[in-house]
């Protein structure tokens, strides 16, 4: 088991979420302030020596990860098909808005949301 109770300070470090508004405690979605495992440091690194980046399709260990989450997490068995993988937060929230919106329903996001 990994400690993800070690903060590391950031402010003065270049981090935008930090540095941009000092007055304010920025709550972002995507900028932890701690230290990576090593199993996802590793993994970044095998793909840093792989040389080739680009987007991925969601491997075995993925798919095993997701239906043991559901079923521990959540008590409910799902089939892999129902699960759809999506390329960052930003397109999941428009999908989202656009699935429960509609053409000219309306939806909110309550913040922290990324602005697009």
């Amino acid at each position: 088991m990994y400690n993800f109770d070690i903060i590391h300070p950031r402010r003065g470090t270049g981090s935008l979420k930090w540095d941009r508004r000092a007055d304010l405690d920025p709550y972002w979605v995507a900028d932890m302030d701690f230290t990576s495992p090593p199993a996802v440091i590793e993994a970044i690194q095998d793909r840093v020596n792989q040389g080739i980046f680009g987007y991925a399709v969601p491997h075995k260990g993925l798919e095993e990860t997701l239906e043991g989450y559901f079923s521990v997490r959540h008590g409910i068995d799902i089939s892999i098909d129902q699960i759809v993988h999506l390329g960052g937060l930003v397109p999941a929230l428009s999908l989202a808005g656009r699935a429960f919106g509609g053409d000219s329903g309306a939806v909110v996001t309550c913040s922290p949301v990324y602005p697009p």
